[in-house]
């Protein structure tokens, strides 16, 4: 997620989703949808980059102004397969979208926000294409164990997702995961220098994000950041 004058909210930003979307051999031909795409700043990029057809899912209709605003379209009322731009009103959990309409879908810093994440998985498998492929950036727990929930307080189980994400026809040999937890601590840096704390960017970022922010507390010791690649079966 983005607002206009702020950073993203994603630490490593546009270089970790550009790594992404190269990873999955997107081109013009590409149809991408994220999850949680905030003011579009990412959804831009891709379109910019790729011209290749773009989808946005937010539950904040601010957002969504926002990032009609940086697409230069209108926030619209169902998906058009064929537009090369789209912005709907949505929850995660219930996308009003056909069944395998995507090359990529997205969730970059939101799924540990969502209140049903496995909803949000199994709908973002659901409207994948088979061979398409899933890209999750998110806060981590360092150390869990075996047995905590796949989302506690805003941050991800990331070993839990790994083994989940088979049972939704994601191929086991595909489900890469990466540590990124420098990025975050270079974000969370920058942060402290622009604004003077991290509190004080967060309470910036809840005001002008209709409040859906990181909702957990960062800790050094206890905080990772990880990305996660999965291709689902052909």
């Amino acid at each position: 997620m983005s607002m206009s004058g702020q950073p993203p909210l994603r630490p490593g930003g546009l270089k970790l989703t550009k790594a992404a979307a190269a990873a999955a051999g997107i081109s013009s031909e590409s149809s991408i949808l994220d999850i949680g795409c905030g003011s579009g700043t990412s959804l831009a990029f891709l379109r910019q980059e790729y011209d290749c057809s773009v989808t946005g899912i937010d539950h904040s209709e601010l957002a969504l102004t926002a990032a009609g605003t940086n697409l230069m379209t209108s926030l619209t009322d169902c998906f058009d397969p064929d537009a090369p731009v789209n912005l709907l009103l949505a929850d995660a959990s219930h996308l009003p979208i056909p069944d395998a309409s995507f090359d990529l879908i997205m969730m970059e810093c939101t799924l540990t926000l969502f209140a049903d994440p496995l909803a949000a998985l199994s709908e973002a498998a659901r409207v994948l294409r088979p061979g398409g492929w899933l890209y999750i950036s998110a806060l981590c727990r360092k150390n869990p164990a075996a047995s905590d929930p796949l989302v506690e307080n805003g941050l991800l189980h990331a070993e839990n997702l790994r083994e989940y994400l088979p049972s939704l026809k994601f191929k086991q040999s595909t489900i890469s995961l990466s540590d990124q937890t420098q990025a975050l601590i270079q974000f969370v840096a920058d942060m402290i220098f622009r604004y003077g704390s991290l509190d004080a960017y967060i309470r910036e970022a809840v005001a002008q994000n209709d409040g859906c922010i990181f909702n957990c507390a960062i800790s050094p010791k206890e905080t990772g950041y990880v990305t996660i690649l999965a291709q689902r079966a052909v």
